[in-house]
């Protein structure tokens, strides 16, 4: 079941008005040819103090195994060192989902090798609940607040939160802009964009 952050809207305005120059990275692939297997898949190395939870053979075998045939096609999977200056207030999400010039692309960011990450005030109890399941420590120091992972439970929310539910993401986006006449949405071509960081929906751009 997706979770709140999935409910992102469909647009169709005008993409160099979205922030976050999200779009410039769609720019960057090349399209695939007729002989490409689809998903293409590339990784990019991290800085030495950065990590990605899962390999991108176990990315690539759950990818497999959990789409549909029918789904539309998924042109790229990207493990990409982040830009900060790509990103308002440096606050890098953990994933991406980008569908635009016909192609679609799922981004993964790695995660700091401490696990552990900064807040900008406490949450709440309600916000915890969507991390219960796994009991990530949450601890303050001189008012600076922290969430922070164990490596097995990194693992489990990437594969089994932020991946799957990317594709479920990726399935529901496909199905709708299937059933659109003439393949488009509200005002020219269709273009989706939704990310997900600790504490905050989705954000989507139009």
């Amino acid at each position: 079941m997706a979770h709140e952050w999935h409910k992102s809207r469909i647009y169709g305005s005008d993409p160099d008005e979205a922030p976050d120059k999200i779009f410039d990275r769609v720019k960057l692939l090349m399209k695939p040819r007729a002989s490409d297997t689809l998903p293409i898949f590339f990784e990019e190395s991290p800085s030495k103090d950065q990590y990605f939870p899962l390999q991108m053979t176990e990315i690539e075998s759950t990818i497999q195994n959990e789409l549909k045939a029918n789904a539309g096609k998924l042109t790229h999977v990207w493990l990409r060192k982040p830009k900060a200056s790509e990103f308002r207030n440096g606050r890098i999400p953990l994933s991406e989902y980008i569908y635009a010039d016909d192609l679609c692309l799922m981004i993964f960011y790695p995660w700091p090798e401490t696990r552990q990450f900064p807040l900008l005030k406490k949450p709440t109890d309600a916000v915890m609940n969507r991390y219960r399941r796994w009991s990530p420590k949450l601890s303050s120091h001189k008012g600076k607040w922290h969430l922070e992972w164990s490596e097995e439970s990194a693992r489990d929310f990437f594969e089994y939160d932020l991946l799957k539910n990317l594709l479920q993401l990726h399935i529901d986006f496909q199905q709708k802009l299937s059933q659109a006449p003439d393949g488009r949405l509200r005002n020219g071509a269709p273009i989706q964009y939704a990310n997900q960081r600790f504490f905050e929906q989705t954000q989507s751009y139009s």
